[in-house]
């Protein structure tokens, strides 16, 4: 059954803090949901949709964001175990920044859930670089959320692809049922192949000496 939906209007714009989760949504929103009934809530986050999903009796607020902290976003990517980019975590958060979009999942007290980010030209490709959701949280439709409010911003977009774990790895079969859920073909059913370079190779860029 499609969850019932419900548009609320918050005013205002703000970043959450501990003592104020989401300072563009007064406190008497989150007062006035029932999150016993399983709807899915649509609300207005200050110049942008944000998405507030009832996940396991809470709700979830999904929106943009463009401001990162170092340690929020080593914890997350610690919890999944993306060495690759923890290692630096100062070149994720320039990577984060550098993104086309980046989209959170918090809960009402501002707890940063799961993140998702994309790269595109905004007219023919969009590629979703990362979905993240903290293994304390997965299974309970997070990381869902944040691809369904991926999908219909860049369905204008000819190609939106993304790349995951092999279907013989320890999580890929899990991943790959996921995203076929959600209406994702691999490239071999889409006639198509994918490439890429070596991840260890030397950086070339001009060093300017």
């Amino acid at each position: 059954m499609v969850p019932e939906s419900t548009d609320i209007d918050a005013a205002g714009t703000g970043r959450p803090t501990p003592g104020n989760p989401r300072p563009d949504r007064p406190s008497s929103v989150l007062a006035d949901l029932d999150v016993s009934d399983g709807r899915d809530v649509r609300c207005s986050v200050g110049l942008s949709i944000g998405h507030c999903v009832i996940a396991w009796g809470f709700v979830v607020f999904i929106a943009k964001e463009e401001a990162f902290d170092p340690e929020e976003m080593l914890t997350l990517y610690a919890s999944v175990g993306w060495e690759g980019y923890t290692r630096d975590v100062e070149k994720l958060c320039r990577g984060l920044l550098n993104s086309h979009l980046v989209i959170t999942a918090r809960d009402s007290a501002g707890t940063l859930l799961g993140l998702a980010r994309t790269i595109s030209d905004d007219e023919h490709i969009c590629y979703v670089q990362d979905v993240v959701v903290n293994p304390d949280h997965h299974r309970q439709g997070i990381g869902r959320a944040l691809i369904e409010d991926l999908m219909p911003r860049y369905s204008h977009c000819r190609f939106f692809l993304l790349s995951t774990d092999h279907e013989s790895s320890p999580e890929g079969k899990r991943n790959h049922a996921f995203y076929r859920s959600l209406g994702f073909l691999s490239y071999e059913e889409k006639e198509m192949a994918g490439f890429g370079l070596p991840r260890n190779r030397p950086d070339l860029r001009e060093t300017g000496s």
